[in-house]
């Protein structure tokens, strides 16, 4: 039989707790960062399907060198995090101390810009597809609203600090849309590849002309194992 052992999630006191001082880590118990960690199986997108492992870096590799993230931090996530490059970033956000709220929206538009009007938010990323009905919802619902009360939901739009696209290139004309609702900001577009778990970041220049492309220069050691 294997042995269990009951742990008490909430205690009836918390006062009763010892210290937070009170607590150590046994370091010898660690796991070296080469240790494998998550198995992802990649469609294709840069050669024939396989299955890619990562080691524990892949995780907290950006945890470790980056700063803080400030204490009202809140990621909208409408969906499950399905894509590696999305999963593992929540992880990311999550050693960092964002605050992670993953909500059933669906395709219902009208609840995550009712998020944007309450100032639920301060990171959101969602797809090309997401940005095109969400402007579709701007444009047969919002835009008709009195002056007073379209400007709660731009206002609130435009309190995140974060706004992201991920999966595949927003269009042109999806792309003016959204800089021009966020005052002269434009999307942040998030490049990845299952095989690096790195992120490149394009940022478009006022004319959305040109784009420049900040690539991780890091290269991740991880461990990988390829199925043919």
């Amino acid at each position: 039989p294997i042995a269990s052992l009951a742990i008490q999630g909430q205690p009836p006191d918390p006062s009763s707790l010892p210290p937070v001082t009170w607590y150590a880590l046994d370091k010898p118990l660690a796991l070296p960062e080469e240790t494998p960690s998550i198995l992802f199986f990649t469609s294709g997108t840069t050669g024939p399907p396989k299955g890619v492992l990562h080691a524990r870096r892949a995780i907290n590799k950006y945890a470790r060198t980056s700063a803080i993230e400030a204490d009202d931090e809140i990621c909208l996530i409408p969906r499950g995090t399905f894509w590696s490059i999305y999963f593992t970033k929540l992880f990311q956000m999550l050693l960092l101390g964002v605050r992670i709220e993953i909500q059933n929206f669906g395709r219902n538009y009208d609840l995550i810009w009712e998020k944007f009007r309450q100032r639920g938010g301060t990171k959101i990323v969602l797809s090309p597809t997401f940005w095109y009905g969400m402007m579709a919802h701007y444009k047969g619902h919002i835009a008709r609203l009195d002056e007073k009360e379209m400007s709660e939901y731009v206002d609130g739009f435009r309190h995140l600090r974060d706004v992201y696209v991920t999966g595949a290139m927003p269009s042109a004309s999806l792309k003016e849309f959204w800089r021009g609702l966020r005052g002269g900001k434009p999307l942040k577009v998030l490049y990845g590849t299952t095989e690096t778990q790195e992120i490149a970041v394009a940022h478009e220049d006022e004319y959305s002309q040109e784009v420049c492309l900040r690539l991780c220069v890091c290269v991740d050691r991880s461990i990988r194992a390829d199925f043919a």
